[in-house]
């Protein structure tokens, strides 16, 4: 099981997106078990890394020592360590403990350290929070199955969980994620008119009204009316008919009753088809 884990867990690595803030840039360059599990007394020497690393305790008792501290991490608990510090570690009671590295870059790379010391004056620092330890059960779970897009759903799971640590772990206010939605207002009023246009198109013929495309939308009738009138020039009410009328347009043209057209075109009556088509074309409408 511990093979094919971090079999998965190393495939994962090309899908997962940095972390990304204003000059700043957390890459995961490694996550695995190190062992299925560790026995008691089992230790690691004192070592340090060149890039950020969580030890992250699955099941047992570990104690970590580094800088003149020594902290005891219990299931649930990380350990974030920054670079370069010293540390060793020591299995207190037989269990698991899942390794992640990570690197930071970018040109903001040194103020970004300098807040982490400031989070942390002690070098390293225990962190636990239950949506942690939940979305660690998925991610095991999903990493020790083959299943279709099953890469694709894990490397999101860590990504996700990669974020909610370090959200969870350092006073992150101060800088700015990159990439994330913006208000585009005019794009989402756009697309939302295209979706009301896609549904008026496919249901013309179908005796259809304002309430039905806002409520197939998603907003108010008065608000999509609003937005609609803005891109394309017209009311929902005028397109709609405007689409029937040419539909009618070649119904007629095949000679059949115009009785019959208003009827297949969506118009509630033959009267109203009638005024509508001399309003639009200046004569009424007729077999040809």
């Amino acid at each position: 099981m511990q093979k094919k884990i971090n079999h998965q867990l190393l495939r994962v690595l090309a899908f997962i997106p940095p972390l990304q803030l204003e000059g700043v840039t957390l890459k995961l360059q490694h996550m695995h078990l190190g062992q299925w599990s560790y026995d008691s007394g089992h230790n690691v020497g004192i070592h340090r890394h060149d890039e950020a690393q969580i030890e992250y305790i699955l099941s047992g008792e570990f104690s970590f020592q580094g800088n003149g501290l020594q902290l005891r991490f219990r299931a649930g608990d990380g350990n974030l360590i920054p670079p370069d510090l010293l540390h060793s570690w020591r299995c207190v009671k037989s269990g698991q403990m899942l390794g992640i590295h990570i690197s930071v870059e970018g040109k903001q790379k040194e103020e970004f350290l300098q807040l982490w010391k400031k989070n942390n004056s002690q070098g390293m620092k225990r962190v636990h929070s239950k949506e942690l330890e939940r979305l660690m059960v998925e991610l095991l779970k999903m990493a020790s199955l083959r299943e279709i897009w099953g890469v694709e759903r894990l490397a999101n799971m860590v990504y996700n969980w990669l974020a909610a640590f370090f959200a969870s772990s350092l006073s992150l206010d101060s800088w700015q994620p990159v990439g994330r939605l913006t208000d585009n207002r005019d794009e989402y009023s756009w697309l939302i008119c295209k979706r009301a246009m896609d549904f008026i198109q496919l249901n013309s013929t179908n005796p259809i009204q304002l309430n039905d495309v806002a409520r197939h939308v998603g907003i108010s009738s008065r608000h999509l009316n609003r937005l609609f009138c803005k891109h394309y020039q017209g009311s929902i009410k005028q397109r709609l008919v405007r689409i029937r009328l040419e539909l009618a347009c070649g119904l007629l043209a095949e000679g059949r009753p115009i009785k019959d057209v208003a009827y297949s075109c969506g118009f509630q009556s033959a009267s109203y088809f009638t005024s509508c088509f001399k309003k639009t074309y200046g004569y009424p409408p007729r077999k040809t």
